[in-house]
């Protein structure tokens, strides 16, 4: 996940750059972050073990974010010039703790992560897997 991170973070630091710089141009900047969500991102995605690979699917499959409304919460902040917008309850708390807290947030982080491999390798898989 850390390329993917990477590229999201690098994305997110471009957006507020340009909002910083165009904005008293009168040109607006909409930076969208979602959670997971069901997409073809894992099909293409590396992963350096099956185990992050299940994880990360069992996360997109828990997912309740829908694309169709990730585009309509795009549209709807442009139109509003937000420069922000985060989606999904976890995510949205995520942001919040790391703008606060960031060791807080990396050590619980690092902890879910830890339990769900340990769940993710325990558990069957599934049919769908």
């Amino acid at each position: 996940m850390a390329p993917y991170n990477l590229s999201k973070a690098g994305v997110v630091a471009l957006s507020e750059t340009l909002y910083g710089e165009l904005n008293p141009r009168g040109v607006d900047v909409t930076v969208v972050c979602p959670g997971p969500m069901p997409t073809r991102f894992v099909e293409s995605a590396s992963f350096d073990s099956n185990d992050f690979r299940q994880l990360t699917e069992s996360y997109v499959r828990e997912s309740t974010l829908a694309p169709a409304a990730v585009a309509a919460a795009a549209i709807d902040a442009m139109h509003h010039r937000q420069l922000y917008v985060v989606m999904g309850s976890d995510q949205r708390w995520f942001w919040r703790i790391k703008r606060l807290a960031p060791m807080t947030l990396l050590s619980r982080v690092a902890r879910r992560v830890r339990n769900d491999l340990a769940n993710t390798v325990n558990s069957p898989p599934t049919s769908d897997s």
